[in-house]
């Protein structure tokens, strides 16, 4: 009886420990169809933690620490700067953020927070024979959110997760990408047992209280009209622009917009 309770208790602890890890991930959005070297390339990480899951872009995170540590130091704005100008520039705004609630967005570009986003995670996968030439690797497949996805994965390694909302196979998801190839993602690294003392949940609280809470709807119409109309982010902020120069600028847009791959995974990345 103690042989069997000993071994349920080291069950318990060893799921335990890979339940907390950390993924990173180099990602890739080839997001203008016309051209095919207009690319996001940013590193994107996965801290799963036994509250939460967040899922972010790497650089952000490191500008919001910048920040806050120069809040928190009472820091010379001009340190703050110097340090800020040396931390690349990333086109990602989202932290995913999934808990007990649900899934919530903070869009750190325009300070909005949607919670409860009405987005399923769940993926059927079909599981397939298949391996890769030159691993282990397994593949996978699935459609989600509009579409195609191909995914490997290694069954060695003990985490039921991959990148974004992507998760549910027998192994840590390795690479993934939609079938025509405008998404990527391939794991750069990735940690068992990790347990950041919640400092990554800390630096991202810095921003938190200062977001304007939005319901889907308005956030998804928001975007849009941030992507489609260059006038309403600008006239937003209270920011004047002649009226020629404005008719000008919605002309070009107009003429461009059927290039760029929206909405769907868009409005989430």
């Amino acid at each position: 009886m103690k042989y069997y309770f000993l071994l349920f208790c080291l069950v318990i602890v060893n799921y335990n420990c890979f339940a907390q890890h950390k993924l990173t991930y180099d990602y890739t959005y080839y997001y203008d169809s016309l051209r095919p070297t207009n690319v996001i390339a940013n590193e994107v990480a996965v801290i799963h933690t036994m509250d939460e899951r967040l899922y972010f872009e790497v650089n952000k995170i490191k500008k919001t620490e910048v920040d806050y540590l120069a809040w928190k130091n009472k820091e010379d704005p001009q340190v703050t700067w110097e340090k800020q100008g040396n931390i690349p520039y990333s086109k990602l705004n989202n932290y995913l953020i999934q808990d007990n609630n649900g899934i919530s967005i903070f869009h750190s570009s325009t300070d909005l927070f949607i919670s409860k986003l009405n987005l399923d995670d769940t993926q059927q996968w079909i599981l397939s024979d298949a391996k890769d030439e030159n691993s282990n690797l397994k593949k996978a497949t699935t459609t989600y959110l509009g579409r195609n996805w191909v995914a490997w994965y290694d069954e060695t390694i003990p985490i039921n997760d991959g990148p974004f909302l992507f998760k549910g196979l027998p192994g840590l998801i390795v690479e993934l990408q939609d079938d025509r190839g405008y998404f990527h993602w391939k794991l750069a690294s990735y940690k068992l047992n990790y347990d950041d003392n919640n400092y990554t949940r800390e630096i991202l609280n810095f921003r938190l209280p200062k977001a304007n809470a939005i319901n889907e709807k308005d956030f998804q119409k928001r975007l849009i009209d941030d992507f489609y109309n260059p006038g309403y982010a600008i006239q937003s902020s209270g920011i004047v622009v002649e009226e020629e120069k404005m008719k000008k600028m919605l002309e070009f847009r107009k003429s461009q917009i059927h290039r760029y791959l929206i909405p769907d995974l868009w409005t989430y990345l």
